[in-house]
């Protein structure tokens, strides 16, 4: 099929030599080609959007964190942190242990996290007696987090005991 087309075309180039497009056809090209395409422009705004709304997030963010950042060596300020999120989380905890009943388990469940509060009270005093200690430090976190997992399987422990009361008081009722 190529060569029958290349034969035919050099048979009748003279033919095709003769012919010219016409003055429209050539201002319609040079048209098209001064022209940047439509896309280009809707590019252009979407990526000054983009820029300004990172700019803005950062911004914001570092006014919602009080323009606080820490510098690498400030390890009091950003255990300090750590410490503010975990005691938190575990406030938190607490309050839906002691929403869910007045129970005896309950109870105690709560004498054990006295006792990881305690242990955690004696660390921080030798942490401030010690200058921050890296080791302290990580003790501390992770007595912090081991008393969060203890609550969360004591939650969890009173839900499906709280469930099956449930279910026993239903099956009772049918």
């Amino acid at each position: 099929m190529d060569d029958q087309l290349e034969r035919f075309i050099s048979e009748n180039r003279a033919a095709f030599d003769q012919e010219e497009p016409s003055p429209q056809v050539w201002s319609e090209i040079s048209r098209k080609q001064r022209r940047p395409g439509i896309w280009v422009g809707w590019w252009k705004v979407a990526a000054i959007c983009f820029l300004i709304s990172t700019v803005y997030l950062i911004v914001d963010r570092h006014q919602s964190d009080g323009g606080a950042i820490l510098e690498p060596g400030d390890e009091l300020a950003e255990f300090a942190l750590v410490e503010d999120y975990y005691t938190s989380m575990i406030a938190q905890r607490k309050s839906q242990l002691a929403e869910l009943s007045d129970s005896e388990l309950r109870r105690n469940f709560l004498l054990e996290i006295q006792r990881l509060d305690d242990r955690y009270a004696e660390l921080k005093e030798t942490y401030t007696a010690q200058n921050a200690s890296v080791m302290l430090s990580d003790a501390m976190i992770n007595n912090l987090k081991l008393r969060i997992d203890i609550l969360d399987q004591q939650l969890r422990i009173l839900k499906e005991l709280k469930d099956q009361e449930n279910e026993n008081v239903s099956q009772i009722e049918i």
